[in-house]
């Protein structure tokens, strides 16, 4: 697992209060040759209470912009 600690206001819209916040990467896949965290939690470190998680279905980068972006 890798992580990132930082104090900030979890969603601004609901909660202005800054709060020390744990972010946990894990499930790693190698994409394109980029490995990239697939299921990512969120913690509140004062409390312990999971306050977020996501979980990517599928990623592809270094995607060819016209393939994805065209204008026509």
């Amino acid at each position: 697992m890798v992580g990132r600690r930082d104090r900030r206001a979890f969603h601004v819209d609901v909660d202005q209060s800054q709060k020390h916040i744990e972010s946990r990467f894990s499930d790693f896949r190698v994409v394109n040759g980029i490995a990239t965290p697939f299921r990512t939690e969120e913690v509140e470190l004062d409390t312990g209470k999971q306050v977020g998680k996501a979980e990517t279905l599928s990623l592809n980068w270094n995607v060819d912009p016209g393939s994805r972006f065209d204008r026509t």
